[in-house]
């Protein structure tokens, strides 16, 4: 718990996280403004704060008493990480997510109904965002692969191969090269044919056989 010296009149709190709950200002006197992670609006004193008797909203409570039985598993962490990089600003996560107006629906503010929709999390895959110009939805998100999270990502450079549009990595797979060796052609400037063949290019960027033998 973090101690805080001076006047609890002060606007000293601000920014300070005290278990699910980050003050965000103070009202008047000694009430402040804070914001739970699961996203809702808490009014309480410094006293409530610093001695612990509110921690969050009702959401800790309800959780304790709840009976899932999915405290401390992998999919009730990611759940919590995922309330967390929306709603409190002290998260590192918080500047791609929260701060990009990323937020979580009101109905998996609950764990319980996030686990009614998703499911158990799936081995080797991670929560999702299908758009990722949308928020945390049931319709938007999917269990997904790190390695398909990358290929959905909106940042993601585009490249047309045989009436299809396909990112490095997708062309470097099919063809059987390593991604970095068609993301260098790429940015050097190649188009994507030539890119994508088996060769090699030497510092002039002139092909010769990838299985050419050097010979002195």
């Amino acid at each position: 718990m973090p101690r805080v010296k001076g006047s609890p009149f002060r606007s000293e709190l601000a920014g300070l996280v005290f278990n699910r709950l980050t003050v965000q200002s103070r009202l008047k006197h000694s009430m402040w403004l804070c914001l739970c992670s699961c996203g809702k609006d808490v009014i309480t004193s410094t006293f409530q704060l610093k001695s612990g008797r509110t921690k969050s909203c009702g959401c800790f409570s309800r959780d304790r008493t709840t009976k899932h039985g999915k405290e401390g598993t992998r999919i009730y962490n990611t759940w919590a990480q995922m309330l967390a990089r929306c709603n409190n600003p002290n998260s590192t996560s918080y500047p791609n997510y929260g701060a990009k107006g990323i937020k979580v629906c009101e109905r998996w503010a609950d764990f319980r109904n996030f686990y009614a929709d998703m499911g158990d999390i799936q081995e080797g895959k991670t929560v999702d965002r299908i758009d990722g110009t949308k928020g945390y939805e049931p319709s938007n998100c999917r269990w997904a692969t790190y390695k398909e999270q990358a290929r959905n990502k909106t940042n993601s450079k585009l490249y047309l191969w045989e009436g299809r549009m396909m990112t490095a990595s997708e062309l470097a797979e099919i063809h059987g090269i390593q991604r970095k060796v068609v993301e260098n052609r790429l940015r050097l400037g190649m188009s994507v044919e030539a890119a994508v063949k088996n060769i090699k290019y030497n510092r002039w960027n002139t092909p010769r056989s990838i299985n050419a033998t050097a010979t002195r």
